[in-house]
């Protein structure tokens, strides 16, 4: 074999000296028959012996099976069994990667063996050092196993992709929104992983490699953005993406980070809604919060305070302001007082302040403070001031009106007084006094008011008294003597005075002087007594005509701000039932108003021209479940009936009360008659019918099968206040509003009753000589709840000059899209519709205002070229404002108080007559 290898040119060998592998020649046997310089080279670097570093004429093999045993040498056995294999000629080719570490650094070698082209056989080992490759690889090994551990302790999820999008890392969190694992989504498109929609649309988001890729830098996806996970879970994400560059700088993937915002991303609304609830509640309560850092002197208000003071823009952290600014100077001290108790006493304060906002107005304000402590010191104060005029100029309102009424009873002829549950006197007015010949209530007192009865009398007022206190009404005549010895005789009406709970506190009497009547002779005691009744519905009507425009304004602003504030709370919410409360509590109050009005004639009307039988036929269709089937209607109509001229609501009262009596008055089963004629009625038929006058009249009449009354009890039916029911049944209003309705509509009345037999009633309503024409509009009234508004968008004067009532008529129709011009005076007013000539639909005005009423205002603006709708308004009694033309037939005219939606109904109804 050496002399084979002779053979070999120079050339050859240099060529294998040359090589930086090492490289050895085996025989057939495995002998070692030729090695180059770098196997020799190798061989010196490692210490071995000059027969190892030539290596010729060994055996490899057995050098092979001897470094089985070494330590460490564990591929010594698989590169034997290798070359065996080769030199067997059953392996072509035998590779074998291992180590072979120096003692200053690690080395790799990768060994191949391959048989040799020429005889005699033999085979040829390379060794290939792959140290450089081998760190190399175990360097990126340890980055990427860095990388994995990097990437699963963050806490966003991350997926990386190559420059095509193919997915290449993700971590458990990507993992765990996505729905795919590692070893599922490696080597797939980004977009098949990492799918995502518009929350909003659902419409597919762009591909975020595809983002990167074209813009080259790192790219956010729109907020809305929604991941839709492998089994269907979505979740709403913020993400970015980002390319990955090489040392050339150029992109060879993408790496995506994102982060499930779910749960942010639906509180984030929820909070700014809560936010938007507390500022429109705030808004709406007219509260603004405040507060003060006692130790940086830092102060905080909300908005709604800056629009109370009415600083525009508003003011969140006042360097420039102070409440102090806005305070008179004896508010300003005890503004001062208050804090100081607030931060050395820590004690919360609440006091009302006179203030002036930035706009120069005068408002009234009720400010909390309450300390803010921290470790048991003050160290700021947290306040909130509410805008309290209106209540402020409610209460001024209230006070100046119970000071009208005093007076209106101060100055009353008759006696007014109010009684305490043991008869103690509480209350008398002047007229009272002086029929007591008293010069003081003191000394009226000090005799006690049962010591002026005389004797035969005094266990009938007690009896009145109990009657009173146990809720019911009563009339009572008495003999009483002065403290100078005259003698008179007193009537007196007496009513129960109850407190909020409904429970009888006071009693309220009303009495006259009727000596001159006692003496009278008998066969005018019939008259007389209509004298008295129709003196004391005068006197009341007065009492009642005088108070009801303030009352009825109030009632209207109460009414208008209480639908205001229920359209603005939940109706689950409690408070509403509150608002439900105040809001019936108003309309009852505007009920018996008008019930007052109406017995006492002064009520506003709206006259037509009326088919008796056509109303009276649809008000029994309606009372007679009211009825109900234990008592039979009759109805009896006369035939060519004459019309009559009545607001048609009036005599819809006369008939329900009447109906409603005759009920009450029938136990168990009976019957109600109603009939219609018509009558003449002459001079003899008026004699001892006060208030009748000659002529032709329809006549309506209802009878029942009831218990009938006594002499007594008919004398005073119509009486008000007086009632026979039981208490808490009858207000003693239905038979006096009966008899207002009549009077005001120059009627009379004619009753006759026996006990035991029933009762008939007989209205006589004077004859129309109009023609019955359907109605153009129905009344309009408060005690029938909401009425739905109606929007339009014409321009409207509105003249009042009650402050509150234009305020609130002001913001409906605005609410609802008019263009209001707003005007307090008369004389505003025309300045207004000047302007705005060309502009002005409709005139909404009160009937009584200072300078010029309604009713000119309206023809003043006709007489200057200006031809528009007119509806009227008031809180006066009829014959207040009758004289002023308002309560004409064809006039549009709504009565105070009125609610939102009657207002803009009427509204509606008086645009589209005055268009059409």
């Amino acid at each position: 074999m050496t002399e084979s290898f002779s053979r070999f040119e120079e050339f050859e060998l240099a060529v294998l000296d040359s090589l930086v592998d090492q490289v050895a020649v085996l025989d057939a046997d495995g002998l070692i028959v030729f090695v180059n310089r770098a196997w020799r080279e190798f061989a010196v670097s490692n210490g071995a012996s000059a027969e190892v570093v030539s290596s010729l004429g060994l055996n490899y093999l057995s050098i092979c099976h001897q470094a089985v045993d070494l330590p460490g040498d564990d591929e010594a056995a698989t590169a034997s069994e290798g070359i065996r294999a080769v030199l067997a000629g059953t392996l072509a080719r035998f590779e074998l990667e291992y180590p072979c570490h120096g003692p200053d650094e690690p080395r790799w070698f990768q060994m191949s063996c391959t048989p040799l082209a020429v005889a005699p056989h033999g085979v040829v080992i390379i060794y290939h050092n792959i140290t450089t490759t081998k760190v190399a690889e175990e360097a990126l090994r340890l980055s990427e196993e860095n990388l994995s551990i990097t990437l699963q302790s963050i806490g966003d999820a991350v997926i990386a992709t190559d420059a095509s999008g193919i997915v290449t890392q993700m971590n458990a969190v990507a993992e765990r929104l996505t729905g795919w694992s590692l070893a599922d989504a490696s080597g797939m498109p980004l977009s098949q992983v990492f799918r995502i929609v518009n929350a909003s649309t659902r419409l597919p988001s762009t591909d975020p490699v595809v983002l990167v890729l074209e813009r080259g830098e790192v790219v956010g996806l729109a907020n809305h953005t929604m991941l839709i996970a492998r089994d269907g879970q979505e979740y709403q994400i913020a993400d970015s993406a980002a390319p990955i560059h090489d040392r050339g700088g150029h992109i060879v993937g993408v790496v995506l980070v994102f982060r499930d915002v779910t749960e942010t991303y639906g509180v984030a609304p929820k909070l700014a809604e809560t936010l938007d609830l507390l500022e429109r509640t705030s808004a709406m309560a007219k509260i603004g919060g405040w507060q003060v850092d006692l130790r940086t002197g830092e102060r905080l208000w909300a908005s709604e305070l800056s629009r109370i003071l009415e600083i525009d823009p508003p003011v969140l952290h006042p360097a420039e302001h102070s409440l102090a600014d806005y305070l008179p100077a004896h508010s300003v001290e005890v503004l001062q007082r208050t804090r100081a108790l607030i931060v050395d006493g820590g004690l919360p304060s609440e006091l009302d302040l006179s203030m002036t906002t930035a706009k120069g107005r005068q408002i009234w304000v009720r400010t909390w403070g309450t300390p803010v402590l921290e470790n048991g010191q003050v160290v700021g104060i947290h306040g909130a001031i509410q805008d309290v005029t209106r209540q402020h100029q409610a209460e001024e309102e209230l006070r100046a009106t119970e000071q009208r009424l005093r007076t209106i009873i101060e100055t009353e002829p008759e006696c007014v007084k109010v009684v305490g549950p043991a008869g103690d006197l509480l209350e008398m007015n002047a007229a009272g006094l002086a029929m007591l010949e008293a010069e003081t209530i003191g000394e009226a007192r000090s005799h006690g008011l049962r010591q002026f009865i005389v004797r035969e009398h005094r266990s009938a007022f007690d009896a009145l008294h109990r009657r009173v206190m146990n809720g019911d009404s009563g009339m009572l005549q008495f003999e009483v003597i002065g403290l100078r010895g005259s003698r008179r005789w007193l009537e007196t009406h007496a009513a129960p005075l109850r407190d909020a709970d409904g429970t009888v506190t006071q009693l309220l009497g009303i009495t006259r002087d009727i000596t001159e009547q006692r003496r009278s002779v008998d066969d005018r005691a019939l008259l007389e007594v209509k004298l008295r009744q129709a003196a004391t519905m005068e006197s009341v009507g007065r009492l009642a005509g005088g108070v009801a425009h303030d009352f009825n304004n109030m009632l209207g602003v109460i009414l208008g701000r209480t639908e205001f504030a229920m359209g603005h709370v939940d109706a689950a919410h409690p408070v509403h039932a509150d608002l439900v409360a105040i809001r019936r509590a108003a309309e009852r109050s505007a009920d018996l108003t008008r019930q007052l009005l109406a017995f006492a004639a002064q009520q506003t009307v709206e006259p037509d021209v009326l088919d008796v039988n056509d109303r009276a036929a649809v008000m029994i269709l309606m009372l007679r479940p009211l009825i109900g089937a234990d008592v039979h209607i009759d109805w009896l109509p006369g035939g060519n009936l004459w019309p009559i001229d009545i607001d048609p609501s009036q005599f819809d009262q006369i008939l329900s009360n009447l109906c409603v009596n005759a009920r009450d008055a029938i136990t168990d089963v009976g019957s109600i008659r109603i009939e219609t004629k018509n009558a003449m009625v002459d001079v003899t038929l008026c004699a001892d019918r006060p208030g009748a006058v000659p002529g032709e009249y329809v006549v309506l009449s209802v009878s029942d099968t009831g218990s009938g009354m006594t002499p007594d009890v008919l004398a005073n039916i119509f009486e008000p206040f007086f009632t026979t029911k039981p208490a808490g049944i009858g207000t003693g209003l239905g038979l006096a509003t009966v008899f207002g309705a009549v009077a005001q509509n120059r009627g009379f009345i004619d009753v006759s009753s026996q006990l035991g037999s029933g009762t008939m009633f007989h209205i006589y309503l004077p004859r129309s000589v109009g023609v019955v024409e359907p109605p153009q509009h129905q009344p309009l009234e408060v005690t029938g709840g909401p009425v739905p508004t109606v929007r339009g968008g014409e321009t409207i004067l509105v003249v009042e000059d009650e402050p509150d009532i234009l305020e609130l008529i002001t913001e409906v129709l605005t609410g609802n899209g008019y263009t209001v011009l707003s005007a307090g005076s008369p004389a505003e007013a025309v300045q207004l519709a000047m302007v705005h000539a060309g502009d002005v639909r409709l005139l909404i005005s009160d009937v009584i205002m200072p300078g010029m009423n309604g009713r000119d205002l309206a023809d003043a603006l006709t007489a200057q070229g200006l031809h528009i709708g007119h509806l009227f308004m008031s809180g006066y009694p009829a014959d207040v404002i009758a004289s002023r033309g308002v309560v004409d037939d064809g006039v549009n005219f709504i009565h105070k108080p009125f609610s939102i939606g009657v207002l803009t109904a009427a509204v509606r109804e008086t645009l589209d007559a005055a268009s059409s």
